[in-house]
């Protein structure tokens, strides 16, 4: 049933590309980079809580089902894509996305610790990382 329900929200995602334009497609990588990570992160998540570790995101419970979480990842995610698709090219959009996707590659680097070592190498808490190209 998990995997069931991660490969569908992959599938929302990378379907929608088959009937896109060459600059659909190139325009939409951040989102499909972004619903991969949310994918992980869940998949993650759903193994971490099978072994009594709690969520940290304010946003959710400390015991969220799988669909709580697996539906704050398509808002998010539709979010993202909402920001690629709609607001122009400009600094701020730039820092904004890349800020998200490092922000939710240092969770799962995170989650993969706990997986692995059964700790956190870093704080209990939600990473936000801003990144600025220069």
């Amino acid at each position: 049933m998990k995997e069931f329900g991660i490969a569908m929200f992959l599938v929302c995602f990378l379907v929608s590309n088959a009937l896109a334009n060459d600059t659909e497609i190139i325009d939409s990588a951040i989102t499909e980079t972004l619903a991969v990570m949310a994918a992980i992160d869940l998949a993650q998540s759903v193994n971490m809580f099978d072994r009594g570790s709690q969520e940290l995101n304010p946003l959710l419970s400390e015991a969220p089902s799988i669909g709580e979480m697996a539906f704050f990842g398509l808002v998010s995610v539709g979010g993202v894509y909402l920001v690629d698709r709609h607001m122009g090219p400009s600094r701020f959009k730039t820092v904004l996305l890349d800020s998200i996707i490092e922000s939710e590659k240092a969770n799962i680097e995170a989650n993969q610790n706990v997986l692995r070592y059964g700790k956190r190498t870093v704080p209990d808490t939600i990473m936000l990382i801003v990144c600025v190209r220069l």
